[in-house]
């Protein structure tokens, strides 16, 4: 009797998992939105973040902090703007390209 309530659990932990991994986790910074990539939606969150218009998740607001310094604003917008842009091409190193010179 126990058995099929087993093997039902143990699916569930799978397509929650899964789903998980398919439908939002996401390692890049910049990529507020949890899509796979950075655009200017992205920079629109963070901005309607940093005015209080928008909540954003914990996994969020590390995503949105570009600039590492543990705050979420409109220089964090305005980085991830020059990234998609391609006056940047290194959301990782603040400082280490000439775009970054307007945010520093």
């Amino acid at each position: 009797m126990k058995r099929p309530f087993i093997l039902i659990s143990i699916l569930l932990v799978c397509c929650l998992t899964a789903g998980f991994f398919v439908c939002g986790a996401s390692d890049v910074h910049g990529d507020v939105d949890l899509d796979g990539q950075v655009t200017a939606e992205d920079a629109l969150l963070v901005l309607r973040a940093s005015s209080g218009t928008d909540t954003l998740t914990a996994a969020q607001v590390k995503l949105a902090d570009v600039t590492y310094d543990g705050k979420i604003n409109s220089v964090d917008a305005l980085r991830i703007l020059l990234y998609i842009s391609g006056s940047i091409s290194d959301l990782g190193n603040v400082g280490s390209e000439e775009g970054d010179d307007i945010i520093i």
